[in-house]
């Protein structure tokens, strides 16, 4: 089986915003991958550091619109970074890259609140598309908490976006796991988790739902690299191992 996983962009990301008033923190102890990520934000306002201490003296003292930080850095880490932004009640979207190909070390970031993560090497194109993922959901986010909707359909309370990745995360393999096992598990309908899903992803459920296999499936291969195709289908709970492959060319652009 031949797929290319290196080109990882989602088609389906809104453009990007107005990003000149964006200012973004930088967190990586390598001066060669901030030097990168400068070269790739052109546009955005950077604002660099060199481990998490450095990251939270920036936080305290100015106004962020965005963290992207490292996962492995001396003094204090990537994880232990976003662990005290989270307890201090920092709102501003989180963007960990990452070098390891951990899934317990990836789930333990999103059950922390993490919007999404990276691994190394990567393209402009996917650091440009998480960004602007991460800064429409938190914009939505904003609003919604401003206007204090009491409409159920359009209201997405914070910490909907964690819980139903650790839905999706845990029955990866459930190949019956669908649409109907997450509304019921929100008490929500199925039109109002579309209408959720829409808002947060720019996707339905079902596309969400094969978003996460695929995605399972791209870790597991980087992990496992001689993998049968059978055996890789099974664990993402597929059951067409032509279909994965064929879904899998087109999401990762072979």
């Amino acid at each position: 089986m031949h797929i290319n996983l290196e080109n990882n962009i989602n088609k389906n990301i809104p453009l990007k915003e107005n990003s000149i008033q964006t200012r973004i923190l930088v967190v990586d102890d390598s001066y060669e991958t901030r030097f990168y990520i400068r070269s790739i934000l052109e546009d955005y306002e950077l604002i660099e550091a060199s481990n998490g201490i450095e990251a939270l003296e920036i936080i305290s003292n100015q106004s962020i619109d965005l963290l992207i930080t490292d996962y492995l850095m001396p003094n204090m880490n990537g994880y232990e970074l976003v662990k005290e932004v989270k307890k201090n009640n920092y709102l501003f979207p989180i963007i960990v890259i990452t070098a390891l190909d951990s899934h317990s070390r990836k789930l333990d970031l999103l059950r922390l609140g993490i919007d999404n993560y990276l691994y190394k090497p990567f393209f402009k194109e996917e650091l440009n598309a998480i960004i602007d993922r991460a800064l429409v959901y938190h914009k939505a986010m904003m609003i919604q908490k401003e206007i204090n909707t009491n409409s159920d359909d359009l209201n997405v309370p914070l910490g909907f976006k964690e819980n139903l990745e650790k839905i999706l995360f845990k029955n990866i393999e459930n190949h019956l796991f669908g649409v109907e096992d997450i509304a019921n598990h929100f008490n929500i309908s199925s039109r109002t988790l579309a209408r959720k899903t829409k808002t947060i992803y720019g996707q339905t459920p079902n596309q969400l739902i094969l978003e996460f296999r695929l995605h399972r499936a791209k870790d597991i291969l980087n992990e496992f690299p001689h993998i049968s195709l059978k055996q890789l289908t099974k664990m993402v709970g597929l059951k067409n191992s032509s279909y994965l492959k064929k879904r899998m060319n087109i999401r990762f652009n072979e």
